[in-house]
């Protein structure tokens, strides 16, 4: 499925950058703006699926749940091993509420690519159409390593 081609049947609405924290039990409680958009939106749970750098997770709404999952499949539709990439990427997405807090509990799949006993701070970022969870510094080397 291209994107560009399907844009229009998909709402463009998570945007902006947030800086929250991962707590012990690994749960990230979302920004408020994040959650009075999601609000707004009549969003009330997000999809989790691990990111395709291992280095972060994405929060899909369900609504965008199908871009996203087709742009994943394209990334890894090339691979020889699409299968494995398919099962550890897309299958194990989750749909998970976000309590009145605003807290969202991490799926094990995820809690493993935000894992760092010295770092809780994490940025969320909007992109449009989902929202991408990096600890704070693999946020900073990823946007250091593709600067012009």
């Amino acid at each position: 499925m291209s994107l560009a081609k399907n844009k229009n049947q998909f709402k463009e609405f998570c945007w902006g950058r947030f800086e929250v924290q991962l707590d012990e039990s690994y749960r990230i409680r979302l920004n408020k703006a994040i959650v009075q958009n999601l609000k707004s939106q009549k969003v009330t749970q997000l999809w989790l699926y691990p990111g395709l750098t291992n280095k972060n997770i994405i929060l899909c709404p369900p609504a965008n749940q199908k871009a996203y999952r087709g742009k994943t499949e394209n990334g890894i539709s090339e691979d020889q091993n699409y299968d494995i990439l398919f099962r550890k990427y897309i299958a194990t997405g989750q749909l998970k509420s976000f309590d009145t807090q605003g807290r969202i509990t991490l799926t094990q799949d995820c809690t493993e690519c935000l894992s760092s006993k010295q770092q809780t701070s994490l940025v969320i970022l909007g992109m449009g159409l989902w929202y991408e969870v990096w600890l704070f510094d693999n946020w900073a080397d990823e946007i250091h390593n593709y600067a012009l």
